[in-house]
């Protein structure tokens, strides 16, 4: 296998289909089993993945459990995605899966992703595990509480807009100043208490904030 300085971690639901597992330990990633709520692997603090065979999909559109399962992920994780692996679907049902494939997509704003195959699925786990987690610096969290709202969407937006400033740091941030306001009036002293800001970014946050703007007309 080979070795990466940074292996990203994945946490799956203890129930979920061990050949799969095992085709995901393949990657150099971090495995660890828990029995989850709502999704079957969690990728980091705002990805989960729902995962279904054609098969299961069928029968849990039939059984009702599809809507209700789709309401839970789409409530816990900001980007919450419905993996389908297959699509050896009944001729019969197919105008129903349709249906139910617009309204995941239209009504509960959930993306539907098609895979031929577990081997393609795996891969696909591991490139976005290592994006959410080495790239965009995203802690990995089995989510128990509602997705933020558009405003706390906002808010978070509007701090990581600073310069050097990411998701955590962000974060780190509005858990001290608890609003923008108090965030932009903080002075160096006080941004340097957060952890990631040192003085050379709560040099940069301040000129930010207090810099005149100055627009150019041509």
């Amino acid at each position: 296998m080979q070795q990466f300085e940074f292996n990203p971690k994945i946490i799956i639901d203890d129930r979920e289909d061990r050949r799969v597992v095992s085709l995901i330990s393949k990657y150099p990633t971090i495995i660890e089993n828990e029995r989850l709520i709502c999704a079957d692997y969690v990728l980091s603090d705002r990805v989960a993945i729902e995962r279904k065979t054609d098969s299961d999909f069928q029968s849990s559109l039939m059984d009702g459990r599809l809507f209700t399962q789709a309401s839970e992920i789409g409530k816990k994780y900001q980007c919450a995605i419905i993996a389908i692996i297959g699509k050896n679907f009944d001729k019969k049902l197919i105008k129903a899966i349709n249906g139910a494939i617009i309204s995941l997509s239209v009504d509960f704003h959930l993306p539907i992703m098609f895979f031929d195959n577990d081997e393609k699925f795996a891969l696909f786990l591991f490139e976005v595990a290592k994006r959410e987690q080495f790239h965009h610096k995203r802690n990995v969290a089995v989510n128990s509480q509602r997705k933020p709202t558009d405003i706390q969407k906002e808010i978070q937006f509007i701090v990581e807009s600073l310069p050097g400033i990411g998701p955590v740091t962000a974060q780190q941030l509005l858990a001290k100043f608890q609003t923008i306001e108090n965030l932009m009036t903080a002075n160096e002293e006080q941004l340097k208490e957060v952890a990631g800001i040192g003085p050379f970014g709560a040099r940069k946050i301040r000129l930010a904030v207090s810099t005149k703007f100055e627009l150019k007309l041509n």
